[in-house]
């Protein structure tokens, strides 16, 4: 017997239940213009199928001129220990159908990510029951307040997810953890990495996982990646509430097009769990809407910033006082510091 979850999701002032959730859907099939061709799969050793737990890997890499991939790098994974290693070797042996719908006709095209899913067969759907009692258990105490005993539940949970739909549910839960703990930075890591994971998630979960995620958007000041999840809940019904968030964007985006400086508040994650963050590199990312970038206030330590571009990666020291001025040649950018966790800083987005 499979049991279907109903979690909460943090939405503005406080918890709120969301209607239970049903079977998670079938993937969407990726639009065939944009398919992704591989000379390898990444199996499971048949020795430990039974044994075996579904997870995914992130990874980073370069689309060369003909399609073909390069510099793959393994961002995150998350499940068995084998399946970054596994995953990274299957990429390197991909490529895009068609590379001329990725970039222009012959160019290349860096920093592309992609989630990489080790499925078992047939596909698991549901939770079991032990898995279901916790997440539920995880659920009251975080509603009583009891956020330690939450967090310890939910590290009680993962020792029994074996597939995706729990996974999926379990993240969702370290988000609502994290803002109950006043970490926004890193829920909204949270539900921008399970985002993905899209049709393991009910659809009016996911509905209101978008609702959530452009709260925080708002919240740390993120006008790029607020548009892009205002964008993405335009698709679906409206909703009760999306009047004052669709409010709280063009406010910001005032503020982000008014020609002055506009800034942001920065930390590196803690405690971010490997599923989204590597742990010995824990790194803070923002998208900026103008060209020029600075951080000041550093409060701890930072080590290194990456400006991720579609056509260059730069990297420099992470120094207060120092500008980066991203030429457009470089394509969409994003901005990524790392450091110290728990180092506080701010970065300033400008044009100059």
């Amino acid at each position: 017997m499979r049991y279907y979850l109903a979690l909460p999701l943090l939405f503005l002032a406080g918890l709120m239940a969301i209607l239970p959730a049903r079977a998670a859907e079938e993937e969407e099939e990726e639009k065939p213009q944009k398919r992704i061709i591989c000379d390898r799969k990444g199996n499971y050793p048949t020795a430990l199928v039974d044994e075996s737990r579904e997870g995914w890997v992130d990874l980073r890499f370069t689309m060369k001129a003909d399609g073909s991939f390069t510099d793959v790098e393994v961002i995150s994974a998350f499940g068995e220990p084998y399946f970054a290693e596994t995953a990274q070797k299957a990429m390197s042996t991909c490529r895009y159908e068609h590379p001329e719908l990725i970039a222009p006709a012959g160019q290349e095209a860096r920093n592309l990510r992609t989630r990489y899913y080790f499925r078992l067969e047939p596909p698991s759907k549901g939770s079991t029951e032990t898995v279901y009692v916790r997440l539920k258990e995880a659920q009251r105490l975080l509603k009583d307040g009891q956020v330690d005993a939450a967090e310890a539940a939910l590290l009680r949970v993962e020792k029994n997810s074996r597939n995706l739909y729990e996974f999926s549910h379990l993240m969702i839960m370290r988000a609502a953890v994290a803002v109950a703990r006043g970490n926004s930075s890193l829920a909204l890591s949270y539900l921008d990495g399970i985002s993905e994971n899209k049709s393991f998630i009910e659809k009016r979960e996911f509905s209101q996982l978008l609702r959530m995620r452009l709260s925080l958007e708002l919240r740390e000041g993120h006008y790029v990646d607020a548009q892009r999840t205002a964008d993405e809940m335009a698709e679906k019904s409206p909703r009760d509430g999306d009047e004052k968030l669709l409010a709280g964007l063009a406010d910001l985006k005032k503020l982000v097009t008014s020609g002055s400086p506009f800034s942001v508040s920065g930390q590196i994650p803690v405690n971010c769990h490997p599923a989204f963050c590597e742990p010995d590199k824990p790194e803070w990312s923002y998208a900026p809407y103008n060209r020029t970038v600075s951080l000041a206030d550093i409060q701890g330590q930072l080590d290194t910033v990456f400006l991720r571009c579609d056509k260059k990666t730069m990297t420099a020291k992470a120094e207060a006082g120092i500008t980066w001025t991203i030429p457009k040649s470089w394509g969409k950018c994003e901005v990524h510091v790392l450091g110290k966790p728990g180092t506080k800083f701010t970065l300033i987005d400008e044009t100059l």
